[in-house]
């Protein structure tokens, strides 16, 4: 899927805020790992294939050293929905 595809979708989705990821491990050739809220613990139990997460990490690199390809979209209360 790309980007855009996934943006469409994203939309009718729950947010959902993490402050950071753990408990990091490989089972059975996939990635698994918890999202976590400071204070209030686990938000979200994820399994990422290997070559899935790999290609995330590579992405989510680039967009925090600020190389990624897409712009950062600030949201203004009715073109992009947040």
């Amino acid at each position: 899927m790309t980007d855009e595809e996934l943006l469409l979708q994203a939309t009718v989705l729950p947010p959902i805020y993490v402050d950071g990821f753990g408990a990091f491990r490989k089972v059975n050739g996939v990635l698994r790992y918890v999202g976590w809220v400071i204070d209030t613990g686990a938000q979200v139990n994820l399994i990422v294939s290997l070559v899935g997460a790999e290609q995330a990490n590579h992405a989510a690199r680039q967009a925090l050293n600020g190389k990624a390809t897409a712009c950062m979209h600030i949201w203004n209360g009715v073109s992009l929905h947040h």
